[in-house]
């Protein structure tokens, strides 16, 4: 189910963000390090943050799901997304309308899946929150993944299973 959530995000970042299949690499953050760049966008998945408490919202920051939803099993993990281009301004307009279509569009289901994309079959929905970082924790992320850092967001990310499908 995570791959499934990690290619359907993929899919429309590329379509939002008007990018190549090779511009959008899912994949750890050290690729960014080194004498080769991988210029694009980088999917890393960071954490999984397992197992969710069952009374707790679904995701901090947005209305509580109630009922069937509920009773859904659930992942929660962080996503870091991060943007290396050739020209710096490159890399913060993409990061921008990132944040922007998350900020839009926090819940995402299979009415929301771009012009070609698919919505995975397993998944009801999958929710984004931005995840405020420190500049102590944004120091450490990137020390501890070995690269230099670049502009980034990390997305406190969960994933609701489709109950038909599990």
């Amino acid at each position: 189910m995570i791959l499934d959530a990690l290619l359907y995000i993929k899919s429309e970042l590329q379509q939002s963000l008007n990018i190549s299949k090779e511009g959008l690499v899912l994949g750890s953050v050290p690729r960014l390090a080194g004498k080769e760049k991988n210029l694009g966008v980088h999917l890393t998945f960071v954490n999984l943050k397992w197992p969710p408490i069952p009374n707790e919202p679904i995701v901090s920051g947005h209305a509580a799901m109630i009922g069937a939803q509920r009773q859904a099993a659930v992942l929660n993990f962080h996503l870091l997304l991060s943007f290396q281009f050739e020209d710096y301004e490159d890399s913060l307009a993409h990061l921008s309308k990132t944040i922007e279509l998350f900020k839009q569009k926090p819940v995402h289901g299979s009415s929301d899946a771009s012009i070609g994309g698919r919505f995975p079959s397993v998944i009801q929905a999958i929710t984004f929150a931005p995840l405020e970082l420190s500049f102590e924790d944004l120091k450490n992320i990137w020390s501890f993944m070995g690269s230099p850092y670049v502009p980034s967001v990390v997305y406190d990310v969960s994933v609701i299973a489709n109950p038909a499908k599990v």
